[in-house]
């Protein structure tokens, strides 16, 4: 039967009758396949051919990384001779910063109690109102054209969401501080500064609360079609606000902070909130006050003439640059007030 070329493939049948049944994902099945066709029909299925080469290799770097990964810290438990200093890797690996623990020290926590985490579907609920106004907004019936309607409702929606992120940072941001409560004690023992917690406070927070600014402004601008110079003030202006804002409430709650508070939510009646709350709402009118002026002529040339005006444009560059030197320099004397109260607990 072998020497009869035509009777071969009845003898790879029987091969294939006798054979125990193995699993379409290994590699020997590949293999028998990859061969079978190719005496069979002399074809070759390329992918089964590189399924079989890069496999091997492929098995060999994940051991690798395992064993770097996990072998260290096995081999150190089991060896108790030793204490387990040994070291297996290279002293210069990745090591996470001291930020990373913090965030995700800070993600646990706030995962952990369900009164924080649960407030999320109230703001989701907030956030889809807020933006479903400016859907009903009767301004085709106003009075004046509709495009100085939705620039005036656009620069006023600023001091709206910065109101609201006022609000959420005295809810969320302000008791961070005091909410490590008695367990303050392991930072203040740890060789980490003051003013470096409060630094990585401050990044920790600023993410979500720029995103949540910047979902407000970005929608509710496209809702009311407000293009040209105030889309880009009204984005400029939240952000510049919202940073502002988050600076304050760490500084104000390591300056004010309660640290024998029951909760976090106990520590928002107390009086540091309260001045928190107040300063950062008179901050939001100052600023916008401020730049409205400039911002009303440049916006005016533009629906004008549809360009922007030397002399409105030399006035806003002037009250950003202002507004961001006095956002830098209150936020950089509150916190180091804030971080000097911190290290009298070290």
């Amino acid at each position: 039967m072998l020497v009869d070329p035509e009777r071969f493939s009845q003898f790879i049948d029987y091969l294939a009758a006798i054979s125990r049944p193995t699993s379409s994902t290994m590699p020997p099945a590949w293999a028998a396949t990859l061969l079978t066709g190719y005496l069979m029909d002399r074809q070759i299925d390329w992918l089964l051919v590189a399924l079989v080469l890069t496999t091997p290799a492929a098995l060999y770097i994940f051991g690798e990384w395992a064993m770097e990964r996990w072998f260290f810290s096995g081999f150190s438990k089991s060896q108790e001779s030793f204490g387990g200093h040994r070291r297996f890797s290279r002293t210069d690996a990745y090591r996470p910063g001291v930020w990373r623990w913090l965030c995700i020290k800070e993600s646990k926590t706030f995962l952990r109690d369900s009164t924080e985490w649960s407030q999320l579907f109230m703001i989701g609920a907030l956030i889809v109102v807020y933006l479903y106004n400016f859907t009903v907004l009767p301004v085709d019936r106003a009075p004046v054209p509709s495009e100085y309607i939705t620039n005036i409702i656009a620069f006023l929606n600023i001091g709206l969401v910065a109101f609201m992120v006022s609000s959420l940072a005295a809810r969320f941001i302000y008791p961070s501080i005091a909410g490590e409560g008695a367990a303050f004690y392991i930072i203040a023992a740890a060789p980490l500064a003051a003013r470096s917690f409060l630094r990585a406070k401050f990044f920790i927070y600023i993410v979500p609360f720029s995103l949540f600014a910047l979902l407000l402004v970005v929608i509710s601008d496209h809702l009311l079609q407000v293009r040209g110079p105030m889309w880009w003030f009204s984005l400029f202006c939240s952000q510049l606000l919202t940073w502002w804002i988050v600076a304050l409430a760490v500084g104000f709650g390591a300056l004010y902070g309660d640290f024998n508070a029951e909760n976090r939510a106990a520590a928002v009646g107390g009086v540091g909130a309260i001045l928190f709350l107040f300063t950062a709402m008179a901050i939001v009118v100052i600023i916008i006050g401020a730049g409205s002026w400039p911002m009303y002529h440049l916006t005016r040339s533009w629906l004008h003439s549809g360009v922007i005006g030397l002399r409105p444009l030399a006035g806003l560059i002037a009250w950003a640059a202002t507004s961001l030197l006095a956002a830098w320099l209150s936020a950089l004397w509150l916190c180091n007030r804030g971080a000097g109260k911190l290290s009298d607990y070290s």
